[in-house]
C-alpha cells in the first residue's frame, strides 16, 4: 500500500485506495484485468457509443439489471462487432453483459466503473467522481492500438497528398500537367500508392496485402492483418472525377459521389462475407476515396479557375447513415487531389 501512497494525488489508484482501502484496490485489480481481457477480443476502436465495465467493491455483492447474458469467458466476445456494451463482474471469475452502454444497474453497495467512448473519453468512476485513465499517446490506455494506428496512417496519407506531388504513382495518373483529368483506369496507381504508404507506416506490426478475394470473384483492394492479435482491416478504394485517353475530345469515364456510396455498400457486403467465414477475427472496414472532381470540366480544357477546381475540396459524399453506423465500419477517408489552378 505504500506504493499507492507515493503516487500522485490526482490518480485514480490513489482515489480508490483513499475511499475504499484494500477492498477497493482489490476491486480495481479485478476491474482492470477484466477490461484488458475484454479489449483483447473486442477492438476498442469499435466502441463509438460506449463501453462500461463495473466491479463491486465487495465481490459477494450483485450488480444487476434486466436481461443480460452470463459469460464465463470473455473470449466469447471474439469477432463480434459491437459499438456499445455494459459488462458487470460477478464474483471473481464470471461476467454478465448487456448490449447497452447506458443501462440502469442496481447494486447493494459501492462499485467502480471503467468507461470508454472511442475518441472522446476514457475514465474510471470512483464514488461518482470520474478520473482520467490515459496519459499515453494511444487512444486507449487499456489496449494496444491496431485499427487506431491504421486510421492515423490513412489520415496522414490524406494530409500528405492533398497536393499530389510527393508520390510517383500519383504523379503519373494525370492526363495533363494541371491535374484536371485522370488517365484511363487510374485505380491501379492509387492502390500502389496507398499500399506503399501503409507498408511504411505500419512497419513490421502488420501485413499489408493487395487485392485479396473475399469470395471466389470479389477482391478487396487492400487487407491489413496484424501479427500477435486477431485483427484484420479491409480497405476499399474508389475514385471520383473524370478519366480518359490522352488528347481525346471526351472523357471515357466519369464518377460522381454515387461511386463512393456504392463503394461503401460494397464494403459492407465484404464485411458480412468475412463475418460468415472468419467469425472469431474482429474485422473493420474502411472506404478510401481519391477525389479528383472538378466542376464544369471538359476533356479539352488546359486550365481551371480556383472556383471550379477547388469546388469539391470541402464537399464530402453523403453516405447512408445505417451503413456508417455499423460497429465494424470505420470512418470513410477522402483525399481531395487539388489541381493546379490558373
Amino acid at each position: 500500500m505504500a506504493a499507492f501512497a507515493r503516487l500522485h494525488e490526482n490518480q485514480y489508484e490513489v482515489a480508490v485506495h483513499q475511499r475504499f482501502g484494500v477492498a477497493g484496490v482489490d476491486a480495481l485489480i479485478r476491474l482492470l484485468a477484466s477490461t484488458r481481457e475484454l479489449l483483447k477480443h473486442v477492438p476498442f476502436e469499435m466502441f463509438t457509443d460506449g463501453l462500461r465495465v463495473l466491479a463491486p467493491i465487495d465481490p459477494e455483492l450483485m450488480i444487476d439489471a434486466d436481461g443480460g447474458s452470463v459469460l464465463h469467458r470473455l473470449d466469447e466476445f471474439g469477432g463480434k462487432a459491437m459499438s456499445k456494451l455494459t459488462v458487470v463482474i460477478v464474483g471473481t471469475t464470471t461476467h454478465k453483459a448487456w448490449d447497452d452502454d447506458a443501462l440502469d444497474v442496481v447494486c447493494d453497495g459501492p462499485y467502480l466503473t471503467y468507461r470508454y467512448v472511442h475518441g472522446q473519453v476514457e475514465e474510471i468512476v470512483v464514488d461518482g467522481t470520474p478520473w482520467p485513465v490515459n496519459d499515453s499517446p494511444w487512444a486507449c490506455g487499456m489496449a494496444t492500438p491496431t485499427f487506431a494506428t491504421l486510421e492515423e496512417a490513412l489520415a496522414h496519407y490524406v494530409r500528405q497528398n492533398r497536393v499530389p506531388e510527393q508520390c510517383g504513382h500519383l504523379q503519373t495518373m494525370w492526363r495533363d500537367g494541371s491535374r484536371l483529368g485522370l488517365v484511363e483506369k487510374p485505380e491501379k496507381l492509387m492502390r500502389r500508392s496507398l499500399l506503399q504508404a501503409l507498408n511504411y507506416a505500419l512497419g513490421g506490426d502488420a501485413t499489408v496485402r493487395p487485392e485479396l478475394n473475399q469470395s471466389e470473384s470479389r477482391p478487396v483492394d487492400i487487407e491489413v492483418t496484424w501479427w500477435g492479435v486477431k485483427r484484420s482491416a479491409l480497405i476499399e478504394i474508389k475514385w471520383l472525377g473524370d478519366s480518359g485517353p490522352l488528347n481525346a475530345s471526351a472523357f471515357s469515364t466519369s464518377y460522381t459521389q454515387a461511386r463512393a456510396v456504392s463503394g461503401l455498400k460494397q464494403l459492407a457486403e465484404y464485411l458480412d462475407l468475412r463475418d460468415s467465414t472468419s467469425s472469431d477475427v474482429p474485422v473493420m472496414g474502411y472506404l478510401f476515396v481519391f477525389d479528383a472532381r472538378r466542376r464544369n470540366l471538359s476533356a479539352t480544357q488546359a486550365s481551371i479557375t480556383a472556383e471550379d477546381g477547388l469546388y469539391y475540396a470541402l464537399r464530402d459524399p453523403e453516405y447512408p447513415t445505417n451503413i456508417l453506423g455499423r460497429a465494424d465500419m470505420g470512418q470513410p477517408f477522402r483525399c481531395f487531389l487539388a489541381p493546379s489552378c490558373a
